[in-house]
């Protein structure tokens, strides 16, 4: 078996390639679609997020709902792979239930109602 070398510089592309792919695959909502939307859910000095973060640009799926209480650790609660208006309805259900628990929950961008009417 005979192995030969690799020029460096091939090497440092692929390296280089990788890491961002690497950095895209690690950091979904950041290469994904900017039209994610959080509410902020506040009772007596608690905080309850829940995002809907669209995981490609400009398409509703892939997508997954994310929940956050206080200052723990980031939860994905429910990911859909091809069914439009699953991740919108289940974060609605969710921030109903915040809101029957006395939460009081605002959001930095409204669901639109035809997405979360899509309950199935």
């Amino acid at each position: 078996m005979r192995l030969t070398q690799v020029p460096k510089t091939s090497f440092i592309a692929c390296t280089v390639w990788f890491s961002s792919v690497l950095m895209t695959i690690s950091t979904p909502s950041l290469a994904g679609s900017t039209n994610n939307y959080t509410f902020a859910c506040q009772l007596e000095g608690s905080t309850r997020l829940v995002e809907v973060v669209y995981l490609l640009p400009d398409q509703k799926v892939p997508c997954e709902v994310r929940y956050q209480k206080d200052d723990e650790e980031i939860k994905v609660l429910w990911r859909a792979d091809n069914q439009e208006g699953f991740c919108e309805s289940h974060a609605q259900q969710l921030i109903k239930e915040q809101r029957d628990w006395g939460f009081d929950c605002d959001s930095d961008d409204p669901v639109p109602r035809s997405t979360a009417s899509n309950l199935y």
